[in-house]
């Protein structure tokens, strides 16, 4: 999840201008000149400066007139215009609707100037120091990158310190321990099982007789949350028709995308015969897919001689649709 918030940004800058006391007279009414436009840093492309009219304006003649511009709106601006060596200062606090109207100000007459003790080596020097704050929206946090780790069950049994054990896969003579509640969550045959009076919910005990051992293990494991290693695609396979036989879906759904992922010559057959006998859609078509390419290793093999009829025809119609 991104989360993103509207705020104003704010970024300060300043300008220094050395003003030559010549030019309180040289210069007439009205005229001025102007600071290049400032970028402000990291602002966007913000500039700034400012117009100085030495000899002031029609309206304001004999002082000293700055005038504020910029290049972005809508803007808020606090600038804090002084002459060094004064306790001159005016202050301008403005949101800047359009950048065509700029804000002037008188900042000092000729007359305190000349008496304020400001000249130095014939220069003045007005600093104008300036916030702004522009409107924005900013990535506050990625949330993806905070987010806790998922607990698998095998955490909550490593960490309980209480024996919940209550029910036995019984397969011949060799046992798995297990958790009614846990088996009852994950698959409704052992829920039904389990929550009616039937002989396992009275004992315990649930005989697997038509799977094989490690196929029950492997199976459990998975469910557990066990990584199931260095099994080949008959192992998956005889675990994935346990799974499937008491309909824990997301187990059948994990099973059968590593069939998918490992999909080899050497396999096809195996994959293509449980695909077709447990009506798995998608296995049947990647199988089908496989087939389409690889039909001239695939056609003499004697896995593929073996396969029953309707597996044949299957892989057959399959491979005819990718064409």
């Amino acid at each position: 999840m991104h989360r993103f918030a509207m705020k104003n940004n704010s970024f300060d800058d300043s300008i220094s201008l050395d003003v030559d006391e010549s030019l309180l007279k040289s210069m007439i009414v009205g005229q001025l000149l102007a600071t290049p436009p400032c970028t402000v840093k990291n602002a966007d492309d913000l500039t700034w400066g400012i117009r100085c009219f030495p000899a002031g304006v029609t309206s304001n003649p004999d002082k000293v007139m700055l005038e504020f511009y910029l290049n972005q709106a809508p803007m808020s601006v606090l600038a804090d215009f002084s002459i060094r060596g004064t306790d001159v200062k005016e202050t301008m606090d403005r949101t800047f609707e359009e950048t065509t109207t700029p804000h002037r100000l008188a900042i000092i007459s000729h007359t305190d100037l000349l008496a304020s003790g400001a000249i130095k080596n014939g220069v003045f020097v007005v600093r104008c120091d300036v916030t702004f704050k522009k409107p924005a929206i900013v990535k506050t946090e990625n949330l993806a990158a905070i987010t806790t780790a998922p607990l698998v069950v095998q955490s909550f049994i490593a960490a309980s310190e209480h024996n919940a054990i209550d029910v036995e896969l019984l397969i011949g003579a060799r046992r798995i321990h297990a958790h009614r509640g846990f088996l009852s969550l994950i698959s409704p045959v052992f829920h039904a099982m389990f929550t009616h009076d039937t002989k396992e919910a009275q004992s315990g005990v649930v005989f697997i007789e038509d799977f094989q051992f490690e196929a029950v293990e492997d199976a459990m494991n998975f469910c557990y949350g066990h990584v199931l290693e260095n099994k080949n695609a008959s192992e998956i396979i005889e675990a994935l028709k346990f799974v499937e036989k008491y309909d824990i879906k997301a187990a059948v759904t994990a099973l059968e995308n590593w069939l998918l992922a490992n999909l080899k010559a050497d396999n096809v057959c195996q994959i293509a015969k449980y695909a077709w006998d447990h009506v798995s859609e998608k296995l049947q078509e990647k199988c089908g897919e496989f087939y389409q390419k690889n039909v001239g290793t695939l056609a003499l093999a004697p896995e593929f001689v073996t396969l029953d009829a309707n597996v044949v025809s299957g892989l057959v119609q399959m491979a005819a649709r990718q064409v």
